[in-house]
Formats: C-alpha cells, structure tokens, sequence
C-alpha cells in the first residue's frame, strides 16, 4: 500500500501573515468523501501523514475567508510527498 503525506501552510493573501487553527480537509476526487484533516499550527503549517495512493483535493476553510481549493493532488509511487508551499 503506498502512503504519503501533504504539507503546507496557510497565509493571509495580503498581510502574508500565518493563519493559525485554519481547517483543512483532503477529499477523494472521484466521490468526495472526506479522508482526513487536520487544523494549521500557531505558523499556519499543516502536515496530512499517512495518506494513501490516490486522486484527492484539498479545501482550506476560516472563519472570514472564502473558501480556498487546491484540485488535483495525486499521490502514487513516483509521488509521495505533495508540498503545497504558501496557500492564500
């Protein structure tokens, strides 16, 4: 069974300072079910472990913000760790 992780951080888009306890969530792309989250840290970094094989998308979600989306992450034997750097 493959299993990998996806890593990032959340900042503000304009003040680019680090949105701390910000819901992410990883869903399945091709049922939309929920496989795990997690919140960011007080520096806004979120690290999603043990994540198997898979076609997913991630939704980043605070209070006063809209919604953010990040389509299209796949993780397979060629690539088991996504870093998604600075999500705004």
């Amino acid at each position: 069974m493959i299993l990998g992780e996806v890593i990032g951080k959340v900042i503000d888009a304009q003040t680019e300072e680090a949105l701390e306890y910000t819901n992410v969530a990883l869903y399945a792309t091709k049922d939309s079910t929920l496989i795990t989250g997690t919140m960011t840290s007080k520096n806004g970094e979120f690290h999603l472990e043990k994540v198997k094989g898979g076609q997913y998308y991630l939704v980043v979600n605070f209070v006063g913000y809209h919604n953010k989306v990040v389509p299209e992450l796949i993780l397979n034997s060629s690539n088991l760790h996504v870093d998604l750097g600075k999500i705004s």
